[in-house]
């Protein structure tokens, strides 16, 4: 290609980059700027981060707690002492993770790579978080187990690996699974590149195994030490229903969200390849099943999150980088219509999952008349509760109370969660005076029809009529 035409063609991939970046950096702001819960669990995770750094039992029979692992109410705790309840500069600091991880793996995965090159990798990786439901904001366990793994990973891939290294990768791998505990398919991963990549056994030996050995020996302690952890973290995750229809959606999105890869895989098909890149091939085709099954197995569990297909969604990505990378360095004169290509399909991979996020800009679990029902609820005889959302009333009057969707969780029938409020709400209830509910977009068993059959009344409250909090009084 001419020089003129490879300048112009390279300013329109800019082009398309700053695009792809501005895009997702605008829907992520709109994400960090509420100042209150954007989802039931975000609110209950801030309530046990609070227990945690004030020393109450977050792990305790008398109540259930979230079902990621207990790393991840740590660093709500340290955050709550740091910051205060404030959700927003929780949601920059896990977006600063998930963007810290994406740009760091870029780095990784390509080694010989240029400046320019390596920053286009960290966008196409950062365009995850569109295809995640805008995971990266959420005060959810993914960033910091993303950036554990990634770490791992970079300890391991090492020119030369030593015990240094094996066991620091190990203990890296271990905080991610107790920050999330799919994220201990990363720890299969390495065992996969042990058996079928000749390079990655050569230079790392057996240390690729240490990282399997820690997380299955560090959850045979947890069962045995700790089994109320091993309830909230294995049981109850493992007993939530599969749904055929669900699997089937994953691995719509996953094939759908990836045009950079198939693109660029037809385009490594048509060329003449190395013999190294034909050896790592069979490794990354072993690789990207296991991720493939792991991903939609967990997506397909009854409320399973988009951020479930995230492991999948960077190795594609990951994929199509190296892949491209590659054919450029063997053949640098690409002609024009090759990379006319590139720019649409790089478009199409980092804002096509814009479809799975756009609903979830408008889904919340309060409104900006938070702060005003705080300051109602201080001024309230008795308890107050609000199971929807206990940050509310553990702001209010300092009651770390039950979350709903914690209890419904432990209390899954066959899978699905109970009609009826579990029984640990029940008695929560009885013994409240005042109830505050959440009219938002997740469902609920707290319904008006449920609590006025059961002795509560609606409170009017003079101008917050159109407030999607109500409350309850109990006569």
């Amino acid at each position: 290609m001419p020089a003129t035409d490879r300048s112009a063609a390279r300013l329109a991939l800019a082009l398309c980059l700053v695009v792809a970046a501005g895009f997702n950096l605008l829907v992520t702001a709109l994400r960090l700027e509420p100042a209150w819960p954007l989802t039931p669990w975000e609110s209950a995770l801030f309530s046990e981060g609070w227990r945690w750094s004030h020393g109450l039992p977050v792990y305790d029979p008398s109540r259930a707690t979230h079902l990621y692992g207990p790393l991840l109410t740590v660093l709500l705790a340290g955050l709550e002492k740091a910051f205060g309840f404030d959700f927003f500069a929780a949601r920059v600091t896990f977006t600063l993770l998930g963007v810290a991880a994406c740009a760091w793996f870029a780095r990784l995965i390509l080694p010989q790579a240029g400046r320019g090159f390596v920053v286009v990798a960290a966008v196409t990786l950062c365009s995850v978080n569109l295809q995640t439901g805008l995971s990266f904001p959420l005060s959810w366990a993914d960033m910091p187990a993303l950036l554990c793994s990634v770490a791992a990973y970079a300890a391991l891939a090492r020119p030369h690996v030593g015990p240094l290294a094996g066991v620091t990768a190990a203990l890296l791998l271990l905080a991610a699974v107790f920050c999330k505990q799919t994220f201990g398919l990363v720890a299969g991963v390495f065992v996969l590149l042990w058996i079928f990549d000749r390079s990655w056994r050569e230079r790392a030996g057996l240390w690729l195994l240490l990282p399997l050995a820690a997380v299955l020996t560090a959850l045979a302690m947890v069962h045995w030490l700790a089994p109320v952890v091993w309830q909230q973290m294995v049981v109850i995750p493992s007993s939530i229903r599969l749904s055929p229809e669900r699997a089937a959606d994953g691995l719509i999105q996953v094939a759908r969200g990836h045009p950079l890869c198939w693109l660029a895989l037809g385009w490594t098909c048509l060329r003449p390849l190395e013999r190294t890149l034909w050896s790592e091939g069979r490794a990354w085709i072993v690789v990207g099943a296991a991720l493939l099954a792991g991903c939609t197995w967990t997506y397909a569990k009854a409320g399973g999150y988009y951020n479930s297909l995230l492991p999948m969604h960077l190795f594609l990505h990951a994929v199509a980088l190296r892949l491209l990378h590659d054919g450029w360095r063997r053949d640098p004169d690409v002609s024009e219509r090759s990379w006319g290509l590139l720019a649409v399909a790089f478009l199409c991979s980092t804002l096509g999952g814009w479809q799975e996020s756009r609903r979830l800009l408008d889904m919340t679990q309060g409104d900006a008349t938070r702060a005003q029902w705080i300051e109602r609820a201080r001024q309230l005889p008795g308890r107050v509760i609000c199971p929807e959302e206990p940050a509310l009333a553990l702001q209010a009057g300092g009651y770390a109370g039950l979350s709903l969707y914690f209890e419904l969780d432990a209390g899954a029938v066959d899978g699905n969660w109970p009609a009826e409020p579990p029984p640990r709400i029940l008695r929560e209830l009885e013994d409240a005076r005042w109830l505050l509910t959440v009219r938002a977009s997740y469902p609920t068993v707290l319904t008006p029809g449920w609590l006025q059959s059961h002795g509560w009344r609606p409170v009017p409250v003079p101008g917050e009529e159109r407030s999607i909090y109500t409350l309850w009084a109990r006569p």
